[in-house]
């Protein structure tokens, strides 16, 4: 497993507003985590709330929606966390 930067376009799942955007890739990862504030931009609303357990032990909840992520000409509609500050 490991991290790389990746350059690729967010894109709302139904109304199709779009935005670039540059993000860490951890190749292990079962979601995938963007800022809340960029979410809301292309108006992208949680549709759900799950827990997760932090490699510490603590317990934290996140919301979670859907976003649809391009990358090299490729679309795939996923969950992705919004992220906090």
């Amino acid at each position: 497993m490991g991290f790389t930067e990746v350059k690729l376009t967010l894109h709302h799942p139904k109304d199709g507003a779009a935005r670039g955007i540059s993000l860490m890739v951890d190749s292990g990862a079962l979601y995938s985590l963007v800022p809340a504030v960029t979410l809301k931009e292309l108006g992208i609303q949680p549709t759900r709330e799950r827990s997760f357990q932090l490699a510490d032990g603590r317990i934290i909840k996140r919301r979670i929606g859907e976003v649809k992520f391009e990358y090299k000409n490729e679309e795939s509609t996923s969950p992705v966390i919004f992220g906090e500050a």
